[in-house]
């Protein structure tokens, strides 16, 4: 199981000269952070070779 946290400055309130102009930024800031959120992606890469982590050592030991 892994587990993945994004901190993102989500704002808490919007603020408009009037209910209509809050609504449509609230709206808008809705449909950011959710593109925002879907959108993330995980990337790979190949050095654990699957087993989620590196072990930190050289391959080989020369003495």
């Amino acid at each position: 199981m892994v587990t993945r946290e994004m901190h993102l400055p989500v704002p808490d309130r919007v603020h408009g000269p009037n209910y209509q102009v809050a609504l449509a930024d609230w709206e808008q800031q809705v449909a950011f952070w959710t593109g925002i959120a879907r959108d993330a992606a995980v990337k790979a890469c190949n050095a654990c070779e699957g087993t989620g982590h590196v072990l930190d050592a050289p391959d080989t030991i020369t003495t």
